[in-house]
């Protein structure tokens, strides 16, 4: 099945777009993600092609920063801290090269974006 689908044209289109995003991308974090999306394209043929198309259009508008954030949002609670923070503390102490206002400015980009939903930093 998968060999089957990177003969067909919209595969050709999906690699064709994805290489000329990479080849003019900086940030190693981006290229690992625009990878990502043509592995699980292979490995998982059938997708929706407009879907993928707008994976790609998304992850070009983040800043690797916007990144940053993702990942952190995606990181396990710790265990053992016994009290709980509001998401701006926890963003801060799993990012702390970034000021609170830069936190919020880039959780606001990617609520703005519909990638998160994260109405308020602070409670």
């Amino acid at each position: 099945m998968a060999e089957e689908y990177v003969k067909t044209e919209d595969f050709e289109e999906l690699l064709e777009n994805t290489l000329r995003r990479v080849a003019q991308e900086r940030s190693a974090e981006k290229r690992r993600l625009y990878r990502g999306i043509l592995t699980t394209a292979i490995k998982h043929p059938g997708g929706d092609y407009d879907e993928q198309l707008r994976f790609l259009k998304t992850l070009d508008e983040l800043d690797p920063d916007h990144i940053k954030i993702l990942r952190s949002l995606l990181q396990r609670p710790e265990s053992d801290l016994g009290m709980m923070g509001s998401p701006i503390q926890t963003l801060r102490q799993r990012i702390p090269e970034m000021t609170e206002a830069q936190i919020e400015q880039l959780v606001n980009g990617l609520n703005d974006r519909r990638i998160t939903s994260l109405t308020s930093l602070r409670t």
